[in-house]
């Protein structure tokens, strides 16, 4: 990774459907079709526990020799089984894990992945701390604070080319990002150099 990846939490929205996927496009093409247009994919832990070994492998399978990205969120102690499964069928396109503050690091420290923790502030603020990650509600920020964000997410950035990864997330319930807003998102992201 040699540059900052955008991508969404999960790619499995159905209101996605006729708005970014093709109308036509089965449920399980999804994945590929979103492979194309973006590197790297949150998967909240709701979402990864609730995986059958079948369905790990179809994605390690779709995604084999791509340079895709997976960063898992942990939120909670359960699931350092799957989560061992889950390096041991996807590989490489495991990237890393999200862990809240309050997870112990026995959870995944024998993951040999990239490690994040978001640590929640007295004021309510957020912190990430590990491999630059950022969490980012575009519907709360305007472009001039988009831009800002994402110049200081670069300053921010080890002077070894690792990289980083944003993803884009909707803080009100019940709604998910549009990926036209993510793609727009992308084009700031280029004319910023990232």
């Amino acid at each position: 990774m040699e540059n900052v990846l955008v991508g969404t939490v999960g790619w499995l929205h159905d209101n996605w459907q006729g708005s970014y996927y093709p109308e036509d496009l089965p449920k399980d093409w999804r994945l590929d079709f979103y492979s194309n247009q973006f590197y790297c994919v949150l998967v909240e832990q709701a979402q990864w526990m609730a995986w059958k070994q079948e369905e790990i492998e179809e994605i390690a399978e779709n995604l084999e020799g791509e340079e895709f990205y997976f960063t898992f969120e942990v939120n909670s102690t359960q699931g350092g089984h799957k989560l061992t499964q889950l390096k041991a069928i996807l590989g490489e396109l495991f990237h890393g894990v999200l862990v809240n503050e309050q997870v112990d690091k026995t959870l995944y420290a024998d993951l040999a992945v990239e490690v994040t923790k978001r640590v929640i502030n007295k004021d309510g603020t957020v912190d990430y701390v590990g491999f630059p990650l950022l969490e980012l509600d575009l519907e709360t920020l305007n472009i001039k604070q988009q831009k800002n964000t994402l110049i200081a997410f670069k300053a921010s950035l080890p002077a070894r080319e690792m990289g980083g990864l944003i993803y884009i997330v909707n803080t009100e319930k019940n709604q998910t990002v549009l990926p036209q807003k993510v793609i727009e998102f992308k084009v700031l992201m280029e004319l910023l150099g990232l």
